[in-house]
């Protein structure tokens, strides 16, 4: 049983629902802003209407490194997996007439992302194409790619159409080259708040319902080392603020911090290697990368290829084998283990590792 005594008064009013059976779904990069926008996908009604089911319950905590962890309650995420999976079996027209669309939208999000935030006239238009974009070309296709490899289906045509969407990653440019700076601009016209920092403190919500009151003491809260919590329940979003997110983690999930000696994970593409580790979870970061590097990150997507075909071999926290770090490790022939859940928590910049993608297994050297 966990026990979540202790988190149940994060919040000066209310308390975080922590019993709920919640369950880790994917980390990403995201501040709290940002990392707002991410639950509204699920509100959206693309989303909706596509698998006829309402906004599930999310709970986003950040990590100390500045990632950001999303669970899902345990019994809606199963529903839902469930329901792609009898689309895919009995509806995969459903999917495909949706790619027609998604084809399209990527095609008109590559010209808005070139204008810029010039696109829209306000920040509300700009996320609700945001959302669309994200449903179409990010959502729908990484999600039947998992349900494809999680249940172990065949469906090529399926496959390939997925794979090609996420050979193109819009939701980042668009979310960094449009959202982003029409929320800059809001802030500017509001004349509330005068700080570049508040911008990552406030929720998309919070910024349209003008309730910018406690950006300046959550930029205090930041700068003493403290992490966000968002809560989703019944569509009702609930922020709080706590000093050690980890050992909430560690509650929800019983693995993470975890000391090893052996890593395991699944194989995605065979061989060995050793070398020093390279820990990637921000696109800037890329850069940096050096030849002959072991690539560690939460997942990867077309924007890591200059440093994938530097790499002598890659680890991952998620994915399948239909996911972009095993495809493309395949086609390049590079080791690759997938699916680890911890690698970019437990290594770190510069540790020796023996990459045993015939086992599937990381050892310390």
């Amino acid at each position: 049983m966990k026990n979540f005594d202790k988190y149940k008064h994060m919040g000066d009013k209310d308390s975080a629902n922590l019993e709920l059976d919640w369950v880790h779904y994917i980390t990403r990069p995201y501040t709290l802003f940002t990392a707002s926008i991410w639950y509204l996908w699920y509100e959206s009604q693309h989303w909706t209407d596509f698998y006829d089911l309402d906004p599930p319950a999310v709970l986003l905590v950040e990590q100390s490194n500045g990632l950001v962890r999303q669970y899902r309650v345990r019994s809606e995420l199963e529903e839902y997996n469930k329901i792609l999976k009898n689309i895919i079996l009995h509806n995969r027209d459903k999917i495909l007439a949706a790619y027609v669309e998604s084809d399209k939208i990527g095609k008109e999000a590559e010209l808005i992302t070139k204008v810029g935030e010039g696109s829209f006239g306000d920040l509300k238009s700009a996320v609700e194409y945001l959302c669309k974009a994200a449903f179409y070309t990010t959502i729908l296709p990484f999600t039947v790619l998992g349900s494809i490899d999680k249940y172990n289906l065949q469906d090529e045509e399926l496959l390939k159409k997925s794979h090609k969407l996420r050979s193109v990653s819009h939701y980042t440019n668009l979310l960094n080259q449009v959202v982003s700076p029409l929320a800059k601009k809001y802030f500017e016209k509001s004349g509330s708040i005068n700080t570049k920092e508040a911008i990552d403190v406030v929720s998309y919500k919070e910024i349209l319902s003008g309730s910018l009151g406690e950006a300046d003491k959550r930029i205090g809260k930041k700068k003493d080392n403290y992490e966000f919590i968002i809560q989703y329940v019944s569509g009702n979003e609930k922020i709080f603020w706590i000093k050690d997110s980890n050992s909430l983690i560690s509650s929800i999930e019983g693995v993470y911090g975890k000391i090893w000696d052996d890593l395991t994970g699944k194989i995605a593409c065979r061989g060995k290697a050793k070398g020093k580790v390279r820990v990637i979870v921000q696109l800037d970061e890329i850069d940096a990368f050096k030849k002959g590097e072991i690539l560690v990150t939460i997942n990867s997507n077309p924007a890591f290829m200059p440093a994938i075909k530097k790499a002598a071999a890659i680890i991952t926290d998620e994915g399948g084998l239909s996911c972009h770090a095993a495809i493309i490790s395949r086609e390049l022939g590079i080791p690759c283990i997938i699916g680890t859940k911890i690698a970019t928590q437990v290594l770190k910049d510069g540790d020796m590792v023996e990459v045993d993608a015939n086992s599937g297994v990381v050892k310390r050297l």
